[in-house]
């Protein structure tokens, strides 16, 4: 079984991170097999069914899942949710406190080709990890218009958005996984 990471985050929250090995066929409602249908990226079908494995395994159905009208995902139980996937990971976050979570592989010329949308830094692991953080920022924010350069602050472990109307601190948590980063970011008063 490809679970590769299961992490308590705050009181009730559960992050879950699973490799994409081999095929699955987690139970899918009719609107999840017409959006899979619609898939033409192999990559993006296998992390579809991955994350829908992921609440499976976290006692929720495919039915349990819903997005807005922007793509932010929802339980229908109020539960916060957040997921991601890049490459071979796919990874689900169940709260407890609402958070953020973005795995991302380090790609070096990728990022670095666009590290002037959002950091000052040059190495890409740093920079990987940055947009990691950034991405999952972005994600708790309800897309406002952030900008990646100016809104956002890391220092250690803390994030900071400036955004007017939007000014919150976070705490991040880390895993390098093989290439990859996986963050969790939320509140700093609610781990």
């Amino acid at each position: 079984m490809p679970l590769i990471l299961q992490e308590s985050i705050g009181k009730d929250g559960t992050l879950f991170l699973w490799e994409v090995k081999e095929p699955l066929s987690p139970s899918l409602s009719p609107k999840s097999l017409e959006r899979l249908g619609g898939m033409k990226n192999e990559a993006h079908k296998a992390c579809f069914l991955a994350i829908r494995h992921l609440l499976e395994f976290a006692s929720y159905a495919d039915q349990d899942l819903y997005y807005d009208a922007k793509g932010k995902p929802f339980l229908k139980d109020g539960r916060p949710v957040s997921i991601s996937h890049n490459g071979e990971l796919a990874a689900l976050y169940i709260g407890g406190p609402e958070a953020g979570i973005d795995v991302q592989q380090v790609l070096p010329d990728k990022i670095t080709k666009a590290a002037q949308l959002f950091s000052e830094e040059r190495d890409p692991e740093k920079l990987t990890k940055e947009w990691c953080i950034k991405e999952a920022v972005f994600k708790l924010s309800d897309s406002k218009p952030l900008n990646f350069l100016t809104d956002i602050s890391i220092e250690k472990d803390k994030v900071q958005s400036r955004f007017k109307g939007w000014e919150k601190n976070f705490v991040f948590l880390e895993w390098k996984i093989e290439d990859y980063y996986l963050v969790c970011v939320t509140e700093d008063y609610l781990l």
